[in-house]
């Protein structure tokens, strides 16, 4: 298996990611665009990619088909431009998608802990409604990343993370404490008023599954990364 396809993925939206059988998109901190655009000619995208630099900030950009390939600064990115894909690469951070089917408006985001204690879904809610967009048309898609099962944090970071969201479910396993970051976002939204009904979650723990990608289970900066991506496109 290449490619996880979600529910999103319909008519003229695409929305998949990569993974371990595909190749890596990034390593040793190096994009590897030779293999984003092999993954886009598979999915028979045509047109151009963008990615954000991912800097584990909050940061959201509107972009074009005239943007640049990586954007500096930011770990999200909306637009309203067809035949232009957004992508993010992952390897146990949370890759989530936007879409409002109403105002054909696509967004991306990296989420790890720091970007979501910075409060990115919520600046990518904020971006979308500014676009015309409500938050009860917006559709949503919570790609693989570490699980609660696997992502054991320090007492430090669980302090931080209860602190910003008393509703953050981390959980108390003998003298360790496991964060369910995607319970986490999943309650981000909710109380954003984003219906239930349009979010798709991945079951699936990047430290757990074979096929993908964790930078956690490989312990090295050499480990590889998955790409996120969404488009929506006209023939």
């Amino acid at each position: 298996m290449n490619f996880l396809n979600y529910k999103l993925k319909q008519k003229n939206i695409i929305a998949f990611s990569t993974t371990r059988n595909f190749k890596s998109v990034k390593t040793w901190g190096k994009v590897n665009f030779k293999n984003i655009n092999k993954a886009l000619r598979e999915q028979k995208i045509k047109g151009r990619i963008i990615i954000p630099e991912q800097i584990h900030g909050k940061a959201i950009k509107v972009v074009n088909n005239k943007s640049e390939m990586i954007i500096k600064g930011v770990d999200g990115l909306v637009t309203k431009e067809k035949n232009l894909s957004l992508g993010v690469l992952t390897a146990d951070c949370i890759p989530i998608i936007f879409y409002d089917p109403k105002k054909e408006i696509i967004g991306i985001a990296h989420a790890g802990y720091k970007g979501i204690l910075l409060g990115i879904i919520e600046e990518l809610i904020a971006t979308f409604k500014k676009m015309g967009t409500e938050a009860k048309d917006i559709k949503v898609s919570i790609g693989p990343s570490i699980g609660a099962c696997c992502y054991e944090i320090s007492e430090n970071i669980k302090n931080k993370a209860l602190a910003r969201y008393s509703f953050a479910k981390i959980n108390k396993r003998e003298d360790s404490y496991y964060w369910d970051l995607r319970a986490t976002v999943t309650e981000i939204l909710k109380q954003n008023k984003i219906t239930q009904s349009n979010v798709e979650i991945s079951p699936l723990c990047t430290f757990e599954t074979p096929f993908l990608y964790s930078a956690r289970k490989s312990g090295n900066k050499g480990f590889g990364e998955f790409l996120t991506a969404v488009g929506v496109y006209e023939n």
